[in-house]
């Protein structure tokens, strides 16, 4: 039916991973949120030391603490990133940028990483998303494929392609209800 082919680059396998771990709410697991209510106690505290009046004291902890928040959620982000980069090199390797090519069928997808095939049916796929030019296409079992926006000619074709995935996306669901 429709047809996609693209180089996928290590910042695609790189947002792939993000993406799947910010869908499956493993993004910010319960130590990381620990550090930051512990960021945010600290800075309540400081405040109480500069400030001679209980108001004053908040007001002096929160200028300190969002700072704190959001350098806490920039350094995971990183974390998280140069993580998933070094595991794609360690396993890819030389083969970067990597041939990949996405089929639409009335059956499912059909994915050609490399030299390997791989069959996804419908019904494993549980959304499909456009996020900073990229499209993702989430499975059940928390894989995620991406297709960026540059591997289309013009946006009219970026979104035809979009548009069909959706709607084959959809029919198994429609014929079951």
């Amino acid at each position: 039916m429709m047809n996609v082919s693209f180089k996928a680059t290590l910042d695609d396998f790189t947002e792939a991973t993000f993406h799947s771990l910010k869908r499956r709410r493993r993004l910010r697991p319960w130590h990381r949120r620990l550090s930051t209510y512990a960021v945010l106690l600290l800075s309540v505290i400081a405040g109480r030391f500069l400030a001679p009046t209980e108001i004053l004291k908040l007001a002096a902890a929160i200028p300190i603490a969002i700072p704190l928040l959001g350098l806490d959620e920039f350094l995971y982000r990183r974390l998280i990133y140069r993580r998933s980069r070094d595991f794609h090199l360690r396993k890819l390797g030389f083969k970067l940028p990597l041939p990949y090519e996405v089929h639409l069928s009335e059956s499912g997808l059909k994915l050609v990483e490399g030299g390997e095939e791989t069959d996804l049916p419908w019904a494993e796929v549980a959304s499909v998303e456009q996020i900073r030019e990229r499209i993702f296409v989430n499975e059940r079992d928390g894989s995620v494929t991406v297709i960026p926006f540059s591997a289309f000619q013009s946006e009219a074709d970026r979104e035809r392609f979009f548009n069909s995935l959706s709607e084959l996306r959809e029919r198994p669901e429609k014929s079951k209800g």
